[in-house]
């Protein structure tokens, strides 16, 4: 199976996740094998595209998708959440700042 690199690796802080999310979105992010594959999957979808033609389209999941396409060299990011509270805030500047906007 191929390999990603351990410097395109999704690094996740435990201390950094807050109580905005629920303890099973919690258990998903400590996940590892679920990472791994979804991290797998977005790195293969890049490269069959083309890395410097691509666009990810990331659709409620906390920007976990876009996070992941934006350190693995998508050059487009976008990132549409329909949640409450802080979420569609962060997301949007998730997506802002994968796509190096002011």
């Amino acid at each position: 199976s191929e390999q990603v690199e351990e410097s395109k690796r999704l690094k996740i802080n435990p201390s950094e996740v807050t109580n905005i999310i629920s303890p099973d979105r919690a258990w998903q992010l400590n996940d590892l094998k679920r990472l791994d594959t979804f991290q797998k999957g977005i790195l293969f979808a890049l490269n069959k595209i083309g890395m410097d033609q691509s666009i990810a389209l990331d659709v409620s999941d906390f920007s976990l998708g876009a996070m992941m396409a934006s350190m693995l060299g998508c050059p487009l990011v976008y990132s549409i959440e329909g949640s409450s509270n802080a979420i569609p805030l962060t997301s949007a500047q998730i997506a802002q700042i994968s796509n190096g906007l002011p």
